[in-house]
């Protein structure tokens, strides 16, 4: 994290805690440091320091559980979700879906970007992601699942609950 003045080794094995803290409030770039094979140009991420106040704020929305569609098509893909291997590896807080062997996807649709910012986060670019996630980020770990139009309506308008 450069532009807070940290950066820390992964060790396999071994975790590591590192303490970040910004002099001022705003959203900081973050690019991996660590070659790690073919993700490595795709590792990006974002930190966002907040005034101890809009933490709290933040803080409680995040933990807060998803409300359960009230639409057809997103209870469907709800049921879907479920069904599938989708809750294999993500979580979303308040479902059976509990792994966290990928990213968690309680408040995916109140992200701005998709797969580790490789795209901004719209229905039309979720889609392209759940279609073939081969197509938008080579080499990650999410395989395509060959998913019927049917299916990619009904999981996008779930997944889109999830804010």
């Amino acid at each position: 994290m450069a532009q807070l003045a940290r950066k820390i080794d992964a060790i396999p094995g071994h975790t590591n805690y590192v303490w970040l803290e910004a002099s001022q409030s705003g959203t900081y770039q973050g690019r991996c440091a660590e070659y790690y094979g073919m993700q490595h140009a795709w590792m990006n991420f974002k930190v966002t320091a907040h005034s101890p106040e809009e933490f709290e704020q933040w803080k409680t929305r995040e933990q807060s559980v998803p409300s359960a569609p009230d639409e057809p098509l997103a209870a469907a893909g709800k049921e879907l979700f479920l069904r599938l291997t989708c809750s294999q590896c993500h979580a979303v807080s308040g479902t059976d879906a509990i792994k966290s062997y990928a990213p968690n996807l309680t408040h995916l649709a109140s992200r701005l970007e998709l797969g580790a910012e490789v795209t901004e986060y719209s229905p039309e670019n979720l889609r392209t992601w759940l279609r073939n996630p081969q197509a938008l980020k080579p080499g990650c770990k999410m395989p395509n699942f060959k998913l019927s139009d049917e299916h990619l309506d009904q999981l996008v308008a779930y997944l889109e609950t999830l804010k």
